[in-house]
């Protein structure tokens, strides 16, 4: 990019059939997740370098596929099931936790946190904006 401007990586699910996208379904990111998303990777890159936040990046990217081969398999969340939410499952991609819902035979990205953060406090907050339902 020119003028200084920031790229930004695709948040898109996978978009073509290929032996890596075989048993996926769709998945997508919302925006306060691909905001966080972004952000965890520009915080990356101006700290340890871009080949680093591009590693990152692609192991998250790598995870999500993963975990979308068996979505609605994948454990709920134990904090959001405390306030009574039972829509919303969880996966780990240390340092950060991964919360996402099935619905419509589609996988969507809620938030990505860091794990190092205070998690109950984050989704509580979340959940009074309305982020998370």
């Amino acid at each position: 990019m020119t003028n200084g401007a920031r790229s930004r990586p695709r948040l898109r699910g996978h978009d073509r059939a290929s032996e890596e996208t075989k048993g996926l379904i769709p998945f997508i990111w919302s925006a306060d997740a691909g905001d966080e998303l972004i952000e965890i990777i520009s915080f990356i890159k101006y700290n340890a370098g871009r080949i680093t936040a591009k590693k990152v990046y692609e192991k998250i990217n790598s995870e999500i596929k993963k975990a979308a081969k068996n979505a609605a398999g994948r454990r709920l969340s134990p904090m959001l099931l405390k306030f009574g939410i039972k829509n919303i499952h969880q996966f780990n991609i240390s340092p950060w936790a991964v919360f996402y819902k099935v619905e419509n035979n589609r996988m969507e990205i809620i938030t990505i946190i860091d794990q190092r953060r205070n998690l109950e406090e984050i989704l509580y907050n979340k959940m009074i904006a309305g982020k998370i339902v």
